[in-house]
């Protein structure tokens, strides 16, 4: 919230659209983090009047559901309003919305909620549009209301434990700790995982809501259970989060801090993908792998280093990371820092000892990588430190082969200069598009673009 708060205070755009016609609002209360909405509401340019954006629509329903089921009556009113306005005619949805919500207002007790939602719907003139049921319901009272949403052949929560459309989850990243309570105590699974997705613990720790990840580890929630593709456990979501309390709290209750799953491998390479420091430092003091293998970065200094974070690099160094270890998308440190032009880095992982000519497919070397993606700068310290100019490296050749295919003219000119072989087995491909003034010094050189 602290780091909203600055953003707010600059010139951004606060009502900037994403590609898919989304808003920072529309996102806030997607996710239910209503604070956040708040502040927006607060911000003197926000402009309410993207209601009826198509891709915006949904989130402002479920944030008017999900604030109703939280009792949140000051996000309940703008949302619902702003609904109304901007449906026009189109209010076919308002009788299953409303339902929704005074449903789950009332099963949390909101009763305030309740009237709100009434009195809005008299002054907007909806009360039409409403379903027989609910119409019979309203004037019966809560007991009535709660029924809305029960539907005998699909109860809220299954034998098994399986909450309808993971309603717990959704609760517990939100924060709505009457609706996460009420499932449970109806026999909702705790540990229970939605799809590809997670389960409660999982979104809590995502979300970085410390009291909700408290309540759910008091309630019986396990610590060790994988969750998301994404995320493999609430310790690596908590610590890509960069949530230093949850991830305090979660090994403390014995969370495996070397457990193997998800997009990041572990924990700790989660933090170091998203350069969280201080999680770091607590990861490895709780004795975290810091070699550990898996996950698409391979290693916890890959992925700093592919994000040029030189600080956190040095840390996991000094700590004893093996400079030259192989694995994961890049194949090794120093490639992952070549090819996102990681100057500084580079050089620190050269001093430190790494293999300048170890390739991987399909980068092949650090050289090679480099003069693909045209980081001038790396390709001259990588020559500096003995790289093999004419190395034939995975798919893309020798690091000329490699620059001149992508029309890298800087990188081309620099390894002639350095005295690359134009001539190297497979030859110059014509199918390649090169840039003319690649193809002009090439051919001054001696070239044969037709081997």
């Amino acid at each position: 919230m602290d780091l909203l708060n600055e953003i707010l205070d600059t010139d951004v755009d606060v009502n900037a659209m994403d590609c898919k016609g989304r808003t920072p609002f529309s996102e806030a209360l997607e996710w239910g983090h209503f604070d956040a909405a708040r502040l927006r509401l607060g911000h003197e340019n926000t402009n309410l009047k993207t209601f009826n954006q198509p891709n915006c629509t949904r989130s402002y329903r479920k944030g008017f559901i999900g604030a109703s089921s939280g009792g949140h009556n000051d996000i309940v009113r703008v949302v619902f309003r702003g609904l109304v306005e901007d449906s026009g005619q189109k209010l076919g949805w308002i009788s299953l919305s409303v339902s929704k919500a005074l449903a789950s207002a009332a099963a949390n007790g909101h009763e305030t909620t309740i009237a709100l939602i009434r009195e809005l719907g008299r002054e907007m003139d909806l009360e039409q549009h409403y379903s027989e049921p609910l119409k019979e319901a309203l004037p019966i009272g809560m007991e009535a209301v709660k029924l809305l949403e029960t539907k005998q052949e699909e109860p809220e929560v299954a034998k098994n434990g399986k909450t309808k459309g993971n309603t717990l989850g959704l609760a517990a990243r939100r924060g709505d700790t009457a609706t996460v309570l009420r499932l449970l105590e109806n026999g909702a699974d705790i540990n229970y995982i939605s799809g590809f997705r997670t389960n409660a613990l999982g979104f809590a720790s995502e979300s970085g809501n410390l009291s909700m990840v408290q309540l759910l580890v008091s309630k019986g929630a396990d610590v060790n259970t994988e969750g998301s593709v994404r995320f493999g456990s609430a310790l690596q979501a908590a610590s890509h989060g960069g949530h230093e309390q949850i991830v305090k709290t979660l090994l403390e209750q014995g969370a495996n801090v070397n457990a193997q799953s998800g997009t990041y491998g572990t924990a700790l390479q989660g933090a170091s993908i998203s350069g969280r420091i201080q999680i770091v430092q607590m990861l490895l003091e709780k004795g975290a792998d810091i070699n550990a293998q898996g996950g698409s970065y391979g290693n916890a200094s890959q992925a700093a280093a592919s994000r040029g974070n030189i600080q956190l690099i040095q840390i996991l160094l000094e700590k004893g990371a093996d400079v030259n270890i192989q694995g994961g998308h890049f194949g090794n440190v120093l490639i992952a820092a070549s090819t996102a032009g990681h100057v500084q880095v580079v050089q620190m992982l050269l001093e430190k000892g790494a293999d300048v000519n170890a390739q991987h497919p399909p980068h092949g070397s650090a050289l090679t990588a480099a003069s693909m993606n045209g980081r001038v700068e790396v390709v001259r310290i990588l020559l500096e430190h003995g790289a093999d100019i004419n190395a034939q490296n995975g798919g893309y050749g020798t690091a000329l082969q490699a620059a001149s295919s992508s029309d890298r003219v800087q990188v081309v000119w620099t390894l002639l200069q350095e005295g690359a072989d134009v001539n190297p087995p497979g030859g110059l491909h014509p199918g390649f598009d090169y840039d003319h003034k690649i193809a002009q010094m090439l051919i001054e050189r001696g070239a044969k673009l037709n081997t």
